[in-house]
C-alpha cells in the first residue's frame, strides 16, 4: 500500500531495509516517527492482521489520519470535489481548456462573459467561450 501523503524525510524506500530485521511474528508494530507512514504502509501489504500503533510529533498530521480512518462522509466528498478539479486541471494541461480562479478561490471555466480581474485590480470582460 503506498502512502496517502508525500512527506519530507519519507521512509517508504528503507521499508526494505527494515523489513529484513522484523521478525517472522509478533503481535504489533509501532511506528514513533510515522510523517507519511511509508515504512508502515508497506509493512501492512505484509502484515495486514497486525495492529499498528502510529506516533509523530505532528499533532496535525496525527488529526488527518484520525480523519481517514473514520472514514468520514464529509473528507470522502473533499476528496472526491479535488479529484474532480484535478480532471478538470488534466483537462486544461492538454490544451482542451482554460480556467480561472474566482474571486473566492474557486476553480471555474474561462467562458463567454466570464469576469476576470486583473493582478492590477481592473476588471475585464471575457467574451469567447472554451469548453472543460
Amino acid at each position: 500500500m503506498d502512502p496517502l501523503l508525500k512527506w519530507p524525510g519519507g521512509k517508504k524506500r528503507e521499508a526494505l531495509y527494515v523489513r529484513r530485521f522484523l521478525p517472522e511474528h509478533f503481535d504489533r508494530y509501532i511506528e514513533p516517527f510515522f510523517g507519511g507512514g511509508g515504512v508502515c504502509f508497506t509493512l501492512l501489504g505484509d502484515y495486514p492482521d497486525v495492529p499498528v500503533v502510529a506516533n509523530d510529533i505532528d499533532g496535525d498530521l496525527i488529526r488527518f489520519y484520525r480523519l481517514v480512518q473514520s472514514n468520514s462522509p464529509e473528507l470522502r466528498r473533499h476528496l472526491s470535489a479535488q479529484a474532480e478539479e484535478w480532471r478538470r486541471l488534466e483537462t486544461v494541461a492538454a490544451g482542451e481548456g482554460e480556467i480561472v480562479v474566482t474571486a473566492n478561490g474557486e476553480l471555474a471555466p474561462l467562458g463567454q462573459g466570464t469576469t476576470v480581474i486583473d493582478a492590477a485590480g481592473q476588471q475585464d470582460s471575457v467574451t469567447f467561450n472554451l469548453k472543460l
